[in-house]
């Protein structure tokens, strides 16, 4: 007796199960499939938390550059400035117009003395009187240094490098930048 879906059937099956072994080369290549999509993601993830250290640092570097940018090319740079850590200035004082205030001689009226260095936390902080303000976080291993050789007293130079370290991975943006100092004597 020949049954429709015996054997020696002239119809072919229009189902049939699945194998051990193609179920085992399924599951491999989907293996491999899900791990070579997890590998870019990760690897992409990776990236970006680098991305983001680099801007960090960048932009710390920036905002200290920034804020000098705005105080400096009007200051009066006192002391010795060959490389050191600190720089002690004076900017002059201000009327409601933005004009400096004029003495009874005609000479500026100068502000009290501003300092500006490097803390032990890798904050650049701003010091007058007792206002002391942070003005960009550098890191616990930033740096920054002034310098203004004798024969260019209205040339200041600034360097500063702001460090950080996340995990394993680590960032540096060294910065240099020159003021020209048009109220140095």
């Amino acid at each position: 007796m020949n049954t429709p879906c015996g054997p020696w059937s002239t119809k072919r099956r229009t189902s049939r199960a699945v194998t051990l072994p193609e179920l085992l080369v399924a599951m491999a290549v989907f293996s491999l499939v899900l791990l070579i999509v997890v590998a870019v993601q990760s690897s992409g993830l990776q990236a970006t938390r680098k991305h983001d250290l680099h801007e960090e640092t960048f932009r710390a570097a920036m905002l200290a550059a920034e804020h000098l940018k705005r105080e400096l090319p009007g200051a009066l740079v006192e002391g010795d400035v060959g490389g050191v850590p600190r720089l002690t200035y004076r900017v002059p004082r201000l009327d409601e117009q933005g004009r400096p205030v004029l003495g009874p001689t005609g000479e500026v009226l100068w502000s009290g003395p501003i300092g500006l260095e490097l803390d032990s936390t890798g904050y650049l902080i701003r010091t007058e009187a007792d206002d002391v303000r942070r003005l960009a976080y550098l890191g616990p291993e930033g740096q920054v240094s002034f310098l203004a050789t004798p024969d260019r007293i209205d040339e200041l130079q600034v360097r500063f490098v702001a460090r950080r370290k996340q995990g394993e991975q680590s960032s540096e943006f060294p910065l240099d930048l020159t003021f020209r100092l048009a109220n140095q004597r």
